[in-house]
């Protein structure tokens, strides 16, 4: 007998073609932890047969769900949940005819409901026991900047479907590096944050799920928002962000009913790829509101702690784009992001 254990597990992914329709992957993740689930539910139904307490336990719904988590790690699954988060992508050779770097710029198309069949398999095993999460939409998508160590991305996912009879694909992973907290900056209303030590950015799609009849208990999903918000800390070092906060300018003296609007911008440059071209995964958002706390521990740093949400920017000099919540790049060696 060969018992299984976590380590001998593999990911992988592809967006579909058809929603909920299996498609070979195509992407291998070099996940941290998956909590995917079958989602299969059971119930009892108390009947009245002539003995008290008689119960007839019956199959109420099995609906594939949960989370991955792994590193910020392009040509690994970043650029593909970055699709299925924003829904579009526009990808431009970043030396035309010639080069081996690629610009994929990620903005928001409500229309767009992209889904992914996602495999697990315990790939060194004879018996690889492959399953196949189908239709898998992206529920929720964060980037965490946390200090030192590889910079997080954690997907929560809703599917559609299982399959049980797929073949094991064969791995073929990025030699890319994941990015890591050295390669991390930031910039609010275009400044550069010198010190700050942890930040953190997520989008909501808020995936409604209907059970449909049929075999297999299907499921239809449907994105239903999208919600973009985070948080950023750096150590107090003035009460010019204390003073923004409260009084709407940086001169204010008293609180008024002024909530100001800033510009934030989440930048990460990993290795070198050609000429001037590095790894990159940018996050720009033109209008956020935020709500500071400082923090005063006697023992420790005094720290600005702020939590944001984005909203949209129709103005004219935003600096960060117009017309939307958020948008996000990423520079990688991956020719496209299918």
């Amino acid at each position: 007998m060969t018992r299984r254990s976590g380590d001998v597990y593999a990911l992988a992914m592809a967006i579909e073609d058809t929603p909920g329709v299996y498609k070979t992957p195509n992407v291998y993740i070099p996940f941290t932890s998956n909590s995917l689930d079958p989602g299969v539910t059971d119930d009892d139904l108390g009947v009245n047969v002539g003995t008290p307490g008689a119960r007839y336990t019956y199959r109420k719904d099995a609906q594939p769900a949960g989370t991955v988590g792994a590193p910020a790690w392009p040509e690994a699954g970043l650029e593909h949940f970055l699709k299925m988060a924003f829904g579009s992508v526009a990808t431009t050779r970043n030396i035309p005819s010639t080069g081996l770097s690629y610009t994929h710029l990620f903005s928001q198309d409500p229309s767009s409901m992209l889904t992914a069949s996602i495999v697990e398999w315990a790939d060194p095993l004879t018996a690889k026991e492959p399953i196949a999460y189908l239709g898998n939409m992206v529920n929720s998508f964060s980037i965490g900047y946390d200090g030192p160590g590889p910079i997080t991305l954690s997907v929560d996912l809703k599917g559609s479907a299982i399959d049980l009879n797929q073949t094991a694909p064969t791995k073929t992973y990025t030699t890319a590096r994941p990015f890591v907290w050295g390669d991390f900056s930031c910039k609010l209303d275009g400044v550069a944050v010198a010190n700050a030590t942890k930040a953190a950015i997520q989008i909501d799609k808020t995936v409604d799920s209907l059970s449909v009849g049929g075999t297999g208990f299907p499921h239809v999903n449907t994105p239903t928002g999208f919600g973009v918000s985070g948080h950023l800390e750096f150590p107090y070092e003035d009460w010019t962000e204390l003073k923004k906060y409260i009084s709407g300018t940086s001169t204010g003296t008293t609180v008024t009913s002024k909530i100001l609007d800033r510009t934030l911008q989440l930048t990460t440059i990993g290795d070198l790829i050609e000429t001037l071209y590095n790894y990159k995964m940018d996050f720009k958002l033109p209008r956020i509101n935020m709500t500071l706390t400082d923090t005063k521990d006697q023992d420790g740093t005094e720290i600005y702690a702020m939590d944001f949400n984005a909203n949209r920017y129709d103005g004219v000099d935003g600096g960060l784009g117009t017309g939307l919540i958020a948008s996000a790049s990423v520079v990688s060696q991956l020719v496209s992001v299918i």
